[in-house]
């Protein structure tokens, strides 16, 4: 493409300046015309770097102010094209993100449904158990009832066993006296009976002496001892009979004392057993009480419970939803992206200054993008097939003679490092991926991403 000369230039000012005669002023202005001719077409190209019109006349500056507005309309088209690039990749990358957040959501509301799920029926298990242990405690409570109601039978039958060996004792003791009684008479009548004998004895001695005129008294006196010898016998008879009975009173005695010591001890015995059972029937009193509380808490919780579960599944279905809906909107993000894409691609053929740093910003945030969607699975990416921090277009303009001219600004220098850890860990994130360590690979992502805020900032500096 030819440019225009400063001789030719030269000649379209002093023809429009009416010096030269009119042949040389025609010449002149067709050298002017040519060289306006080749500045349009180089505008119809793009590329409004091309050296302009520096003429005075109307159509040089017309066509000069034409170049000027076409150059800024286009530098201002490149502009809002990268932001709508810039915005565009950057909403996808927080749909990802959300996709991401979703998906998790989605994969922990299907598990807690299902935990829910489980929940309802362990909490309606263990009301049915409640229920079940409820209905024990009220059996265990009437047994407990109908023990005490048998205990206090017992006590008030031992209290009349223990009245009546008191009694038998008292009586068996008066029979004890009275034997005593008998035995002391019994002593008296062989007292007697010996004194009587040894009466007759001295009767029959005294009769021997008086002859035969004490005759008819010795028979008496015979007969006396005779009663008086069958006397004898007969109390030692019963004393006999008496001593055997008193042997058996004091048996009875012992037997009844024993009883008597037994029916107290039974009586004690009962009493805290009466006490014991009270206890018994109080405590059940209140387990009765509280399984029924129990019981009616869990048949509430179970009400909550289903709720819960009920609320939960509803979630997982909603974010089942937004998972799908966030996938749509992804995949309508792609159709905007391509448009706006091709748009970049079709001015990125243009010429004007700072035009790299711009183009960089919206080839920064595509990088950015295809990783997002390489971790939600959405685009397949391998780091050997990545480009490096030199190899970008960014990185080409950076370290070729494109950028002599903005080295010496402030943002130029700063913008290597984050620039390049951008590339190193991206690369490193899809080969994570590739390894299957997802979590690896959300973490290099974020490293990009801290990267990245520099890297857009001293590209904005750049291009202003």
């Amino acid at each position: 493409m030819s440019m225009f000369s400063s001789a030719n230039r030269k000649r379209s000012i002093v023809a429009l300046e009416g010096s030269l005669t009119a042949p040389d002023q025609l010449t002149m202005l067709q050298a002017r015309d040519e060289a306006l001719a080749e500045y349009i077409e180089a505008l119809t190209e793009g590329n409004f770097l091309a050296p302009g019109c520096k003429g005075e006349d109307r159509l040089s500056k017309a066509v000069a102010n034409l170049a000027a507005r076409l150059a800024e309309d286009a530098s201002n088209k490149l502009d809002a094209i990268v932001d709508i690039n810039v915005q565009s990749n950057e909403t996808a990358i927080s749909a990802a993100r959300m996709l991401t957040a979703c998906r998790d959501v989605d994969q922990r509301t299907q598990a807690l449904a299902a935990a829910s799920e489980e929940m309802v029926a362990s909490v309606g298990q263990i009301r049915s158990n409640a229920e079940d242990a409820a209905a024990n405690a009220a059996q265990m409570r009437a047994g407990a009832e109908q023990g005490m109601s048998t205990v206090r039978l017992a006590s008030k039958a031992m209290e009349r066993v223990e009245a009546t060996a008191n009694d038998a004792s008292d009586k068996v003791l008066a029979l004890s006296a009275a034997s005593e009684e008998i035995g002391a008479i019994v002593g008296s009548i062989d007292a007697i009976a010996r004194q009587t004998n040894l009466l007759a004895l001295n009767a029959t001695i005294e009769a021997a002496r008086a002859g035969e005129a004490g005759r008819g008294f010795a028979v008496v006196a015979s007969e006396v001892k005779g009663l008086s010898q069958q006397t004898g016998r007969a109390t030692e008879d019963i004393r006999e009979r008496i001593q055997r009975l008193r042997d058996e009173v004091d048996l009875i005695v012992t037997a009844m004392s024993d009883c008597k010591s037994a029916a107290a001890e039974s009586k004690g015995v009962v009493t805290q057993l009466g006490e014991e059972m009270s206890n018994v029937e109080n405590r059940t009193i209140t387990l009765t009480g509280g399984m029924d509380e129990i019981a009616s808490i869990l048949n509430q919780q179970t009400d909550a419970s289903r709720e819960v579960a009920e609320g939960i599944a509803a979630i997982a279905q909603m974010t089942l939803a937004n998972v799908e809906q966030i996938k749509k909107i992804s995949s309508q993000l792609d159709v905007a992206q391509g448009i706006a894409g091709k748009q970049l691609q079709g001015i990125s053929g243009l010429s004007f200054d700072n035009k790299i740093p711009r183009l960089a910003k919206a080839d920064h945030v595509i990088w950015k993008k295809r990783l997002a969607d390489m971790a939600i699975g959405r685009a397949t990416l391998k780091a050997d097939e990545l480009a490096d921090h030199h190899s970008c277009r960014l990185g080409k303009w950076y370290y070729g003679d494109g950028s002599l001219a903005m080295r010496n600004h402030r943002a130029f220098g700063p913008l290597e490092k984050p620039h390049a850890l951008v590339h190193d860990h991206g690369k490193r994130a899809a080969k994570l991926f590739a390894d299957g360590d997802l979590a690896g690979a959300l973490r290099e992502i974020s490293l990009v991403e801290e990267a990245s805020v520099d890297v857009l900032r001293l590209l904005d500096d750049l291009s202003r």
